[in-house]
């Protein structure tokens, strides 16, 4: 038994193995990818808003504002009439999330004019893009494209890079500011990733030109709102690590080997404080027909400010974790947001992930191979949704990104795997328990032990039962001056008719014995042991019966005629597999077994076909029709015994023959 479990333990393992590595293997793959970063989405939609950084302020270009002032892009004089209002609540730092390419060759005057007005400014930055490998960016016409001034890269660049470049993609053709606009304010990169299924969840910190790394938009804003040179930034690639210290102390942004940070989404715009472009434009007074409202100037005062196009259509949508198309100024606003709260999103290594699916795989194997088949299910539903439910706990409370799909399929297929393999081995089982038993135990009997086959085990079981022992009288007198095939052939035609009597009431038969059958009744059905003795004095009284017709038969074949004698006890007797883990037996044993056989010898003395104990006699009631010969001795029992002869019994069990 040991070492069948043992066997089973390795099997188990080596299961669970193989779908770990599958799992390992497929979570590379593109498809399994996308899975468990809808179930990151699936995450950041559950989580409640907020945290929000008290200096992050929204300006947004809204439809009301282009209503208002018409089709968009708007006069350059507008955006110099915004910025006038600005300046009167100065924020520390101001980013347009909108590109400023070209001039205005209609209007040179209103360029002028918002130059003059961005120079009012310590920090603007205007948004510039790129063209990069990994993905396309937008059209450009040619003569957008300039390349940035030296005297820029020196304040622009990032100061102190580690590691290798080479998974840092490469762009081209950078889209600056016009150059007026320029020289007065400074420029960040407004790219941004989406991922296989076009979301937005992670937005690189610096981009590559030309072997430089510049800082991106939210990155640029960040740095200029704590006062920090682009020159001062570490990069460390091989520890995915971008730092840099302020006034108020040192940050340390997380990223990747291609310099992504993975976005914290803690809003939508409308989460995000914000307020709509036209309302400075009313204080700026350029609209006098609209009612003025004002402006709180501590809303603005020494806050970081990002003007966007709130729009949900052009090529300034797109989809994000939170929204499936949304104005892309909110991924700036969850980016900065992020970076200012330190508010990063923790994932688990891969070496860590690898070891998390071979347990889970491990356990839900073991789960599926030893428990209850009820009960595997139950666990492994119980270890699904814990699973689930220990990985949202982790990213609502924590920002933990517990990678889920894969182990959830591991636990899946190892469960599903370890279930199918154990129906394999349950049915070799039962075919095995089959062969061996289908020649003693009648089909309904079998069913139930093919359903438990543990109630075959070694060992035994008290149990109340009946005990039927035949024997053919005169069999030995026939066998002297016959031949060992014709003795051989008769004995099968009795046992075959006497072994299918036992099995139609539902009897198990024990052995044979030469010309002896020892069968009992009650065991190892569980069903109906109440009945035993019933079934067991109706299955000799058949057996008799049986008898009678094969005299007739004989005649015709001039065979001499054999009479049988049965003998029945019921009592308490031990049952189960008796003998070695090798070689067994299912029987029964015990002194009410011993008495059943001397019931059998009795029937000789007292002339009789069927002779029953007075337990037996107890367990019929009144429909039995028998007759007391008395009490007598009975070898190996110190006190006489009562017997009686069996002459009929009438039962309803006699119209349901079997379980």
């Amino acid at each position: 038994m040991r070492g069948k479990t043992f066997r089973k333990i390795i099997s188990v393992f080596l299961l669970s193995l193989l779908v770990s590595s599958s799992v390992i293997l497929f979570a590379r793959t593109d498809l399994m990818k996308s899975f468990e970063l809808r179930s990151l989405d699936a995450c950041f939609r559950l989580r409640s808003r907020g945290p929000f950084h008290e200096s992050i302020q929204l300006i947004g270009i809204d439809d009301f504002a282009r209503k208002i002032l018409g089709k968009w892009p708007w006069p350059r004089k507008v955006h110099a009439a915004f910025l006038n209002a600005l300046s009167k609540f100065p924020p520390s730092v101001v980013g347009f999330d909108l590109l400023f390419v070209e001039r205005d060759k209609k209007d040179l005057e209103g360029d002028l004019a918002m130059v003059s007005q961005a120079s009012l400014f310590d920090h603007l930055v205007l948004g510039a893009s790129v063209r990069i490998d990994d993905f396309k960016t937008m059209d450009y016409a040619a003569d957008e494209i300039k390349d940035i001034p030296d005297t820029l890269k020196e304040t622009t660049r990032i100061g102190k890079v580690s590691g290798s470049l080479d998974d840092l993609p490469q762009a081209h053709d950078p889209l600056l500011p016009f150059s007026e606009l320029l020289k007065v304010s400074e420029f960040a990169f407004l790219n941004a990733s989406r991922d296989l299924d076009g979301v937005v969840r992670k937005v690189p910190m610096v981009i590559r030109y030309k072997n430089d790394l510049y800082p991106t938009f939210p990155l640029r804003i960040v740095l200029d709102y704590y006062d920090v040179k682009p020159g001062d930034v570490t990069l460390n690639l091989d520890s995915g690590l971008l730092m840099f210290n302020y006034s108020g102390g040192e940050a340390v942004i997380p990223v990747n080997s291609s310099g992504y940070m993975l976005i914290n989404y803690r809003g939508q715009i409308k989460d995000f404080p914000a307020y709509s472009y036209i309302q400075f434009l009313q204080v700026g007074n350029i609209q006098g027909r609209l009612k003025k409202e004002v402006l709180d100037p501590k809303d603005f005062l020494g806050k970081l400010v990002i003007i966007g196009l709130l729009t949900t259509r052009g090529t300034d949508t797109g989809s994000t974790s939170l929204s499936s198309n949304a104005a892309l100024v909110e991924v700036h606003l969850n980016a900065v947001n992020t970076i200012l709260l330190k508010d990063f999103i923790r994932k688990i290594s891969p070496l860590s992930q690898v070891v998390l699916i071979l347990l889970v795989s491990v356990f839900s194997g073991f789960i599926a191979g030893f428990l209850r088949k009820f009960l595997a299910l139950l666990g492994t539903c119980f270890l699904l949704v814990l699973f689930i439910g220990l990985g949202i706990w982790l990213f609502i409370f924590a920002s933990f990104w517990l990678s889920m799909i894969s182990p959830l399929l591991a636990i899946l297929l190892s469960f599903s795997i370890v279930t199918f393999y154990r129906f394999l081995a349950e049915e070799k089982e039962k075919r095995w328990i089959k062969n061996a038993f289908k020649h003693y135990l009648p089909d309904n009997v079998m069913t139930e032990i093919l359903e438990d086959p543990s109630r075959l085990k070694l060992g035994g079981e008290r149990k109340t039962l009946s005990v039927l022992f035949s024997d053919i009288r005169g069999f030995t007198t026939y066998c002297e001056n016959r031949s060992p095939e014709s003795i051989v052939s008769l004995l099968n035609e009795i046992m075959d008719r006497m072994t299918a009597v036992i099995m139609k009431w539902g009897g198990t038969l024990d052995k044979y014995v030469g010309d002896q059958i020892v069968a009992f009744f009650g065991a190892p059905s569980k069903e109906r042991q109440e009945d035993h003795a019933e079934r067991a004095v109706i299955a000799a009284l058949e057996m008799v019966s049986e008898m009678k017709k094969l005299h007739y038969e004989w005649k015709k074949r001039e065979i001499e005629l054999m009479c049988m004698g049965i003998g029945i006890n019921s009592g308490e007797m031990v049952v189960g597999n008796m003998g070695s883990s090798k070689i067994m037996d299912y029987t029964v044993i015990g002194s009410e077994v011993n008495l059943g056989a001397r019931m059998e010898a009795l029937t000789r003395k007292f002339n009789v076909d069927i002779l029953i104990s007075e337990n037996t006699r107890n367990l019929l009631g009144e429909n039995a029709v028998v007759k007391d010969l008395g009490v007598t001795q009975v070898k190996g029992f110190d006190k006489e015994i009562r017997v009686f002869e069996l002459q009929d019994f009438e039962s309803d069990i006699t119209k349901e023959p079997g379980f």
